[in-house]
């Protein structure tokens, strides 16, 4: 199951795709969800309304982004941008932010090999971090889970 907001966000979504009214909206959420706003439903009521919305014609689309058309030379570069932004579920418009922070760049398909290179580099130490800060809360969570 999906965190919460991000359920309710999807929800807000497919009701902007699939062109419902406010009326028609928390009818369903009614119907499906028995209650007239996302934000008092379980989880699981969150769950039977996103199959709803699905049933009725959403189409979710990548939450990633699409990655950019690059040159035959960078694409092996830009499919490890993209894969460590798959992994920590980042949007490839971190990666663009990210470009445009270190090199003044205002898309990715302008930086050179050498760039896009540093931008690897730069995304694999931010996936570093990210790792060894999950670890430690891990090892916080045993810890107070079982005290000495």
């Amino acid at each position: 199951m999906q965190d919460r907001n991000a359920m309710i966000a999807k929800i807000h979504i497919a009701k902007k795709q699939l062109g419902f009214d406010d009326d028609t909206y928390r009818d369903v959420l009614l119907r499906v969800g028995k209650h007239a706003s996302s934000r008092d439903m379980t989880l699981a009521q969150l769950d039977k309304v996103l199959a709803e919305l699905r049933r009725l014609g959403f189409k979710p689309v990548s939450s990633h982004g699409t990655a950019p058309n690059m040159a035959e030379n960078k694409k092996a570069l830009i499919g490890k941008v993209g894969a460590i932004l798959a992994e920590q579920k980042l949007h490839w418009n971190y990666a663009k932010a990210m470009a445009k922070t270190m090199f003044d760049k205002d898309a990715i398909e302008f930086l050179t090999v050498r760039e896009l290179y540093k931008l690897v580099q730069a995304l694999a130490v931010y996936e570093h971090r990210q790792q060894h800060r999950q670890q430690h809360r891990q090892q916080d969570q045993q810890q107070q889970g079982h005290p000495a």
